[in-house]
């Protein structure tokens, strides 16, 4: 092998890597908001509203009522659950965790 076919393969290696590491992102940022959203609106959208939303019996509901959505009306646990503002904070904060990482 010479340099140009040892440049030629490094080269593709690199846009290899390049696309994995964007998948791989792509893949963090999805699998987050798929746990942290409805974690978000257990405390946001408490089933019992006269209890603080940090209770822990409030908390234990209104997760129960989210799984129950997600098992029998998955469209309507989708909307409960995913709104422009968790989705936007869960990205953004796991973003900048990866990014000073790298």
């Amino acid at each position: 092998m010479d340099f140009f076919d040892r440049q030629k393969r490094a080269q593709k290696q690199t846009r290899r890597l390049v696309w994995l590491f964007g998948l791989s992102l792509l893949l963090v940022l999805l699998l987050n908001n798929l746990l942290l959203c409805p974690l978000v609106c257990c405390f946001t959208h408490p089933v019992f509203t006269n209890s603080p939303s940090w209770h822990p019996l409030s908390f234990f509901a209104t997760a129960l009522y989210l799984f129950g959505e997600a098992v029998a009306y998955p469209a309507h646990f989708c909307q409960l659950v995913f709104h422009w503002q968790p989705i936007f904070w869960v990205s953004f904060g796991t973003l900048v965790s990866i990014f000073t990482g790298s």
